[in-house]
């Protein structure tokens, strides 16, 4: 496998050697990462393809990994399409964890999060048998493998950070600044990715916030917002930003998309050993058999998101499907009207409408 390895290697750079004077070109994709052990079939490219500004990498099992610089339409419609399909399933999360709170009120949000850790390790291990896919560590690169483990502990956190400061708050005004997470998601992608902050991408963050604003004027509530509320949910908006980036900065470097969320999986398993061991006050884990059919799909729909989210950075720049998750509001917000009773007025209306012309606009542009 080493001499298969090096094979491939070497004629990938004697085939598509770049002027080194070239600065806009896109450097080689590493594949350092792909050395296996002798006893391994698993990840070996069989065809590397090089365009003008995209690379390709062709497994064994037919599967593709496509990360493009110069993105075709083609390209963006299946990025926003996986993009759609993985807003719908986070809203399925929405819908699940509500009913279940409001079946059980004992329930907490570790109770959800735990169910992530239950399920995304069996899902993605099987997932990634069938494709071919390996997820040990050994197999990658020292600082491919140290990316990954970065983003597992960054995504932990994040949920920690939320979950804490939302104690703290309203949903709405939560809501709203978690949602600045695009702000940090095309500031970290301008400096790690070179992808260029323009003017559309600026004017959408601005009109989907306004509109997330006028969802939240429709709200009531009495709770005492403190500083610390702020400050948890404003650090999780910006580890998310972070976290964006780096899905497509593994994409980028090959690490095939049912990697990175089987470790979210295990890690999820890990602190919710923690939280139940040290912290038993924050988790119920007391379930009837209807808490664990809505806590099963739960955990379920957050293995289809984290699929669709991390195969359509593959396709398309972060600074533009960072901004497809406003969209996740909007939806959320429908099905809270139809199934939940949510009493909506005139000014919810207006901020729906604003965000589905922001985003609206966005598609048009990238697909035109």
């Amino acid at each position: 496998m080493d001499r298969e390895f090096e094979e491939v290697k070497n004629s990938w750079v004697n085939n598509h050697k770049r002027d080194s004077n070239s600065e806009n070109e896109p450097s080689l994709p590493n594949l350092s990462y792909m050395q296996h052990s002798n006893n391994s079939e698993e990840e070996v490219p069989l065809e590397i393809s090089d365009y003008d500004n995209s690379w390709e990498v062709k497994y064994m099992d037919d599967t593709i990994l496509n990360c493009n610089v110069n993105i075709t339409k083609y390209d963006s419609i299946r990025g926003f399409t996986l993009m759609a399909l993985g807003i719908i399933c986070a809203t399925v999360m929405h819908v699940c964890a509500r009913t279940a709170f409001a079946r059980n009120p004992e329930l907490t949000n570790f109770d959800t999060f735990s169910f992530i850790g239950y399920i995304l390790p069996i899902f993605y291990l099987i997932a990634a048998r069938i494709k071919g896919v390996t997820v040990n560590l050994y197999y990658f690169e020292e600082k491919i493998g140290f990316m990954i483990l970065f983003r597992t502990l960054a995504s932990n956190f994040m949920h920690i950070f939320l979950f804490a400061g939302f104690k703290y708050m309203s949903d709405a005004k939560g809501t709203l600044i978690f949602n600045l997470n695009p702000i940090f998601c095309i500031i970290i992608a301008f400096f790690v990715v070179s992808e260029r902050i323009n003017a559309l991408s600026t004017a959408v963050i601005i009109g989907s916030l306004c509109g997330i604003y006028l969802f939240g004027l429709n709200e009531s509530y009495s709770e005492t917002i403190g500083l610390l509320g702020y400050l948890l949910v404003f650090v999780s908006s910006g580890i998310y930003g972070c976290i964006l980036v780096l899905i497509r900065l593994l994409n980028i470097r090959g690490v095939h998309y049912l990697v990175p969320p089987f470790y979210i999986g295990v890690m999820a398993l890990v602190t919710t050993g923690v939280v139940t061991i040290f912290f038993p006050t924050h988790i119920s884990m007391e379930y009837d058999s209807i808490d664990i059919l809505y806590l099963g799909l739960y955990g379920l729909a957050a293995a289809g998101a984290q699929l669709c989210l991390n195969a359509a950075f593959q396709y398309e720049l972060a600074i533009t499907l960072c901004l497809c998750q406003y969209l996740e509001r909007v939806l959320i917000l429908l099905v809270d009207i139809l199934l939940f009773g949510y009493a909506f007025s005139i000014i919810d209306i207006m901020g729906i409408s604003l965000i589905i012309l922001c985003i609206a606009t966005l598609i048009i542009v990238k697909i035109i």
